[in-house]
């Protein structure tokens, strides 16, 4: 006989048992089982589990991309940091030599 089980959007602990968010809880009294009413409560604070097609394939695709995108953004900015730090360090050392107050 086919135990019944539930899945929810909330990790659910039964016992000594951890089940994660969309895995298959066992339903029914008892140890280790989460019983209807129970079910009823949980889905009513936590909303019904629903589960997305490849849900982890699009993701990681799309996370992949944005760190990219964020991580030529970053060399981009260090470049112009270090253009920045280098000029400024030629205009303090002409107005050193030119006897200005570069501190001020």
């Amino acid at each position: 006989m086919a135990t019944k089980t539930h899945r929810f959007n909330i990790s659910i602990t039964t016992g000594d048992r951890v089940y994660a968010p969309g895995e298959p809880v066992p339903v029914g009294k008892g140890a280790g089982k989460v019983s209807e009413d129970e079910i009823a409560a949980i889905e009513k604070a936590h909303g019904v589990f629903r589960q997305r097609e490849n849900a982890n394939a699009g993701d990681t695709a799309a996370l992949e991309a944005k760190l990219a995108e964020l991580s030529d953004a970053l060399s981009e900015r260090d470049k112009t940091i270090k253009e920045l730090t280098a000029s400024n360090k030629e205009l303090s050392d002409a107005l050193a030599a030119a006897g200005g107050n570069a501190g001020q």
